[in-house]
């Protein structure tokens, strides 16, 4: 019995999905909330108890460690953040359904923080997805050629790239433990098979997280999202998945000089298409989807030689662009999932002249730019230091390159901010945040400037679970 007090976040979650399924169809709206939110709270706190707690499950398949548990604490602090979240006065309470597609999509990336098993692991993200896209909505991405070309960069992309790099992979070496597949792969590193599975694996989940050019896991940019599926995809996928991929890149670290190559160019690519299509983007859901893009380059350069120190830098700087991120999409709220792709999603007719929105908002675009003084500003040069320390210069000039040109857009977009916050066509159409979201987003925006003058506990932290990662 001791040994599932380990597994009590899991069972936490379970609990609330087997309600919310129960509950539904969803007419008792108010109620799947409160369960919802009742139960991510369990959940978070069983994850923050169990933090010095150490075992493995199902045939050393599942590990649990400080690092999957801070990691799972982190996924589910943004599942209850999402589920507190509430649009424009009026919006409708989520039905019971929206409630649990919402906490199964966490729970795939909870497992996940935990598997050091390939196959599990990929069918754990695929729950994730599927959940993504009920809640994303089928039916605006059956509208037309567009929405099912969306859907299929999305989702079927990336789930026939890690398909086949799986299939690969496990025939190649005959075992589906990471461990087990990093030794076969280091007696004979030259096995074309294993290399391409291996690489074509990875790239499955890079493609997802937003590396490569497919607007993977960002909801907000189809049409009608709901303001907590917005947030959801923009916070917790963000950093579910991004500890995901840490775990495969070190693990799969015996691989050598060509899996380094592999990262170094995706990391380029994502450099290159996040920052290109900045400028052109009026649109907030837009914007933020390429700026998150670019983000994922900045952590990838990082880890082309995973060392101790780059993957504390990765740690450090994944969880800074989701407070960012979060504290973003928590003032847009409700404009998120409004209008046209020039619509009310403008910043600028979101803002107006209230310095209680302009401050997060103004606070999380510095933070995702890098500059100073958010703490964005230290997570960027740590990573780019990595990469340089490493060897990988060529990535790190890029980065510095990137960081460049995105330091200008930033300042730009938060001139127009402040100068015409009330401008625009869109403005009078553009839905106030809620109360409650803006106080959580003032709140990530404090600290991240606290976390600019005393970055300490949160380096020290990321050092300290960098250890548990392999």
């Amino acid at each position: 019995m001791s040994r599932l007090v380990a597994l009590a976040p899991e069972l936490a979650l379970v609990w609330t999905s087997v309600t919310l399924f129960a509950m539904m169809p969803g007419r008792r709206r108010r109620a799947s909330g409160v369960v919802l939110v009742g139960g991510g709270i369990a959940a978070l706190a069983a994850a923050i108890g169990t933090i010095g707690v150490s075992d493995e499950f199902l045939y050393l398949a599942y590990r649990v460690d400080a690092y999957s548990q801070a990691a799972k604490g982190i996924v589910i602090a943004g599942l209850v953040l999402a589920g507190t979240t509430r649009g424009a006065t009026g919006h409708p309470e989520p039905a019971a359904e929206d409630q649990f597609f919402l906490v199964v999509a966490a729970m795939g990336l909870v497992v996940a923080a935990s598997l050091v098993d390939v196959l599990a692991l990929f069918l754990a993200l695929e729950i994730t997805s599927v959940a993504m896209i009920a809640l994303a909505g089928l039916g605006s991405l059956a509208d037309g050629h567009r929405g099912w070309g969306r859907l299929t960069s999305t989702s079927l992309t990336p789930s026939a790239l890690g398909a086949l790099g799986l299939a690969l992979l496990v025939g190649a070496t005959g075992a589906t433990r990471l461990a087990d597949i990093t030794s076969a792969l280091g007696a004979d590193a030259a096995q074309p098979a294993g290399f391409a599975g291996a690489a074509l694996f990875l790239c499955g989940f890079l493609v997802r997280w937003g590396a490569a050019p497919f607007y993977a896991w960002l909801p907000h940019l189809l049409r009608d999202p709901s303001p907590r599926a917005a947030l959801f995809a923009g916070t917790s996928i963000w950093m579910g998945l991004g500890v995901v991929i840490v775990r495969l890149v070190a693990a799969l670290a015996p691989l050598g000089h060509s899996l380094a190559v592999l990262l170094a160019l995706v990391a380029v690519v994502a450099f290159l298409f996040g920052t290109s299509n900045l400028r052109p983007r009026r649109d907030a859901r837009c914007l933020l989807s390429y700026l998150l893009v670019a983000q994922s380059g900045f952590v990838i350069a990082a880890l082309a030689t995973p060392g101790p120190r780059a993957v504390s830098a990765a740690l450090a700087a994944t969880l800074v662009v989701a407070a960012a991120n979060a504290a973003i999409l928590l003032v847009l709220t409700d404009s998120t999932a409004r209008g046209p792709v020039t619509g009310p999603g403008d910043f600028r007719a979101i803002v107006g002249r209230s310095p209680f929105v302009a401050v997060p908002l103004v606070t999380g675009l510095l933070a995702l730019a890098a500059l100073p003084p958010t703490a964005g500003f230290l997570a960027r040069w740590r990573l780019l230091d990595a990469a340089w320390r490493e060897g990988w210069w060529a990535p790190a000039l890029a980065g510095l390159a990137a960081s460049t040109v995105l330091a200008f857009l930033a300042l730009a977009l938060v001139r127009q901010l402040l100068v015409r916050g009330d401008s625009g066509r869109g403005a009078a159409a553009a839905p106030p945040p809620a109360r409650v979201a803006l106080k959580v987003a003032w709140a990530l925006a404090i600290l991240l400037l606290v976390l600019a003058l005393a970055p300490g506990p949160l380096h020290r932290g990321a050092d300290f679970l960098s250890h548990f990662v392999i």
